[in-house]
């Protein structure tokens, strides 16, 4: 999995918002999620199932035009592993009430 900081006020944003992707099953690396805190992990309320399979080692960044970028292993039952990167926006992950800072 991986742990970022998508924003902070201390940076004149007006969320703080961090996000933690990995594997969302206690018996096997399953159900690739990303989930999302405004509270400075206090909470994860946030939460969306971005590869419901076999999935692993993933890593999440925010691009320049504001979206999210995932890098993950993913798999069928019984192939190998292989890579593949996902895009999308904090409305996917239900954030709403973000401003971006002008680039």
């Amino acid at each position: 999995g991986d742990f970022v900081r998508y924003s902070s006020t201390l940076t004149g944003e007006n969320m703080n918002i961090l996000l933690h992707t990995l594997p969302n099953n206690t018996a096997s690396r399953q159900n690739l999620t990303v989930f999302a805190s405004t509270d400075e992990g206090t909470t994860f309320s946030t939460s969306k199932a971005i590869f419901p399979g076999l999935a692993q080692y993933s890593s999440i960044t925010r691009l320049k035009d504001g979206t999210l970028g995932m890098y993950y292993e993913m798999a069928d039952p019984g192939s190998p592993f292989e890579m593949y990167f996902a895009r999308f926006s904090l409305n996917l992950l239900g954030i709403s009430g973000f401003i971006p800072l002008p680039v």
